[in-house]
């Protein structure tokens, strides 16, 4: 049986749950619709608490065999999405190789935990467990003091840099 191909959908941005929840109406159920979320640090008033926010926002991963011309024109018809990638007149799936590199994000209910590091003596991050352990060496920049890193990820040829919520339990 062949994989099912990944769509990817741009949506208005914060809206991202509720058109997930219009469009599971009109899919077949062995279709999935991922939001992948992520947890991250911050700070309000002077104090820091844990969020849950997309991972990527303002887009919905649809994984099927195809877009029908049905749910095109359901989609044409929905407030608050934009798109398919490339364009709805050039529909394309995420690529086998963008697939690989988004991997752990397209399971399903994926959200991204707090990473565990520590830094080392040349105050370099160093993973020890979580979500940024398989991108380590993706990163491109590290917030120590919001307790954020940037990876750099590529979809349909394009690079896009990701906050990860880490903490540094080197510290004592």
């Amino acid at each position: 049986m062949k994989d099912k191909n990944y769509y990817v959908l741009l949506v208005e941005s914060g809206k991202e749950a509720v058109i997930k929840n219009r469009l599971l109406e009109f899919l077949k159920e062995d279709d999935d619709i991922l939001f992948p979320t992520r947890e991250l640090f911050i700070t309000k008033r002077g104090k820091r608490f844990r969020t849950i926010t997309p991972l990527f926002k303002g887009y919905l991963f649809l994984k099927m065999d195809e877009v029908s011309g049905e749910l095109l024109a359901i989609i044409k018809g929905m407030s608050g999405v934009f798109k398919f990638l490339n364009s709805n007149q050039n529909i394309k799936p995420l690529s086998p190789i963008d697939v690989k590199q988004l991997g752990s994000f397209l399971s399903k209910g994926y959200k991204a935990s707090i990473s565990k590091v520590i830094f080392n003596t040349n105050d370099r991050i160093v993973v020890k467990d979580g979500p940024l352990k398989e991108f380590e060496g993706r990163i491109v920049k590290v917030d120590k003091r919001k307790g954020r890193a940037k990876v750099e990820l590529s979809m349909y040829k394009e690079s896009h840099t990701i906050d990860f919520g880490f903490e540094d339990i080197g510290l004592s």
